[in-house]
């Protein structure tokens, strides 16, 4: 019985959770997803077709989300994201967004060397190049993987692939359709010796078709989780999770990866020393008290406290590690550090919303259970009063900042109102998306300054003014202007 604890325990912390879903749309729906995938335990997920526009990193809740879209310009569509557990940052070594449907994330995990892909697949319907230079590109990026890193392929690739018995790619427990998406993925896991989990582990139906729409009465399994035929990890179960609900008629797909032990300590030293293993952990000071004088003084006497008499002389390698040291420590000793504060809900979440919320949820739960028109009409009506009702309360909650920031601004609080907008930022726990403001609304603001709008100046010509460049950086504006 001892020796089953031990397994067990060993088991469980070597045990990743992983996941893909998609969920047709994330602005609304950010709560809801967070709430599902921590009440499932994942630690990393794919979250397919997000229609979220840029590139980058934010962190929502207790997680990291690394995204990928269509630019800004353009109309919400596609997109791709991955979600990884906060305790899970350290072993990040490096992502990329290849495109807005594909994501690599580098992780190093357990001594592992992983490359996790989130991608999301054109329709079956789609273009037949757009096919063609998604699958050349997914084949691609595998390919530059390497042998000495395991792959893990998460996403919602709308490829139907059909069920085969005694076969290397997929598993005798599917669905019996396969398409022309379903072949190209084939196509793609044979030429990489890549193997469809889903087919691998008998489930219910239920518990096996990934998207359903069941007033059509159709179903399919397009949601994946792929990886090498010949690999270390174990993977000890794939299915589906429809308890999971976020106004979307995929399931939630999630998977259960046991990692290897490394038996070799020396090979285990070389992979934690791995230069691709970047450890990001900065102390997070109070910067801000260095607006009291008697701080900032009180920290350069630390300062000069904790730099040698004749630093200057140290060997130059040693140069740099004894100055970085001294200014640590005298910050640790003068500054003290800055409690960080989690913001368990967005700064627009109302108790009409979470009552709307758990109202969703339950018909959700009602109609999966009676399969009746009447209760899919009535969870539709819900999601649809919950979508409006976020929208508005966002809105109301932003004219009110506005509102307050407005009441700082021209006047002699720049320093309240820069603090102002750092506490919204940090309050969102993201970065805020100011955007550009375009070159030509930029010259007619400034041509209605110059121009003179008495009567006997007001046949004279406007002057002519260029902008030469315009930079973003954060929430402060910075603009170049050249009038001639």
């Amino acid at each position: 019985m001892d020796d089953q604890n031990g397994k067990r325990q060993w088991q469980r912390k070597r045990t990743m959770i992983c996941g893909t879903w998609n969920i047709q749309g994330i602005r609304t729906k950010v709560d809801d997803i967070l709430q599902e995938i921590k009440k499932h335990k994942l630690d990393f997920i794919a979250l397919s077709e997000t229609k979220k526009k840029g590139q980058g990193t934010q962190t929502l809740g207790e997680y990291i989300h690394i995204y990928s879209g269509v630019n800004k310009e353009e109309h919400a569509k596609r997109g791709i994201s991955l979600l990884i557990h906060e305790k899970y940052k350290k072993n990040v070594s490096s992502w990329e967004a290849i495109s807005d449907r594909t994501i690599k994330v580098n992780v190093n995990l357990k001594g592992c060397k992983i490359t996790i892909i989130a991608t999301y697949g054109p329709n079956e319907d789609a273009r037949v190049d757009e096919k063609e230079k998604y699958y050349e590109t997914l084949n691609e990026l595998i390919s530059q993987t390497g042998n000495d890193r395991e792959i893990i392929i998460l996403g919602d690739l709308n490829a139907r692939t059909g069920k085969e018995t005694k076969h290397e790619i997929i598993g005798p427990y599917g669905e019996n359709t396969r398409n022309d998406n379903g072949s190209r993925l084939i196509d793609v896991c044979q030429h990489n010796l890549l193997r469809i989990m889903n087919g691998y582990f008998k489930h219910k139906e239920i518990h096996t078709y990934t998207w359903t729409q069941i007033t059509r009465n159709l179903r399919s399994i397009i949601d994946y989780l792929v990886m090498k035929q010949k690999t270390k990890i174990k993977v000890h179960n794939v299915r589906v999770y429809r308890s999971a609900e976020c106004g979307s008629d995929h399931h939630l797909i999630k998977a259960k990866l046991i990692m290897p032990i490394i038996k070799d300590n020396k090979q285990k030293n070389q992979l934690q020393n791995s230069k691709d293993l970047t450890y990001i952990d900065i102390p997070n000071y109070n910067i801000e008290s260095l607006m009291n004088e008697s701080t900032k003084l009180l920290y350069q006497q630390r300062l000069d406290q904790n730099l040698p008499q004749e630093y200057e002389q140290e060997p130059t390698d040693n140069l740099t590690k004894v100055v970085i040291d001294s200014i640590h420590k005298a910050a640790k000793e003068a500054l003290g550090y800055k409690e960080m504060k989690k913001r368990t809900r967005n700064y627009w979440w109302t108790e009409q919303l979470q009552n709307l919320k758990e109202q969703k949820q339950r018909l959700y739960h009602t109609w999966l259970s009676t399969k009746k028109a009447e209760h899919k009409e009535q969870y539709s009506e819900a999601v649809s009063k919950f979508k409006t009702a976020a929208i508005e309360a966002k809105n109301l909650s932003w004219e009110n900042k506005c509102k307050e920031l407005d009441t700082y601004l021209g006047g002699r609080q720049s320093r309240e109102s820069w603090r102002f907008i750092d506490n919204v930022r940090s309050g969102r726990k993201e970065n805020i998306p100011i955007g550009t403001i375009s070159p030509n609304k930029w010259q007619d603001y400034y041509r209605s300054l110059l121009r003179e709008q008495r009567s006997e100046y007001s046949n004279m010509p406007a002057e002519d003014i260029r902008i030469t460049g315009i930079k973003v950086k954060d929430v402060h504006l910075q603009a170049l202007l050249h009038i001639s």
